[in-house]
């Protein structure tokens, strides 16, 4: 009984530590964000967290001052950072036919990875969401797992 119950934990931590999903998210104030994003016309999800600690949230819209689109940017205090686009829109991505098709919660979406940057696409509602991981030292410990564990978290 004992060798069956010490083989047990021993799979059960074998199995948790091979796991690639991060085991915590850092809560990000979404009232910090949305106060930056007072001009916005339309209903937006965000991420409730991420797998760092949000040192900087920069939030706006591109200088077309088009208020269908706006770009959160979250940066860690390690040089961490994570693009966050919205357009009130369908968008198709440009590098298509390099994309990998990936499920974000109960919707499809592409995923590719273009000179070492990770992009995540996928639309909620008529709302396109882009999250962008950047090719940078201080992002290598992110990566594809992580894009899509931000995403199902989005609310």
């Amino acid at each position: 009984m004992k060798y069956g119950i010490s083989v047990f934990v021993t799979l059960l931590f074998i199995i948790a530590g091979c796991s690639s999903e991060p085991l915590n998210l850092y809560e990000i104030d979404e009232s910090k964000v949305s106060e930056q994003l007072n001009g916005i016309s339309f209903e937006y999800l965000l991420p409730s967290g991420l797998p760092f600690e949000a040192e900087s949230i920069q939030a706006g819209q591109p200088i077309t001052n088009s208020s269908e689109v706006f770009v959160v940017e979250f940066y860690g205090e390690d040089g961490q950072m994570i693009s966050m686009n919205a357009l009130n829109r369908e968008v198709t991505p440009t590098l298509e036919s390099k994309s990998e098709e990936i499920e974000v919660g109960d919707y499809e979406g592409k995923y590719f990875n273009e000179n070492s940057t990770e992009y995540l696409f996928w639309e909620v509602e008529g709302v396109t969401y882009i999250l962008t991981l950047p090719a940078k030292e201080s992002n290598e410990d992110l990566g594809k797992s992580n894009l899509l564990t931000i995403a199902e978290n989005f609310q």
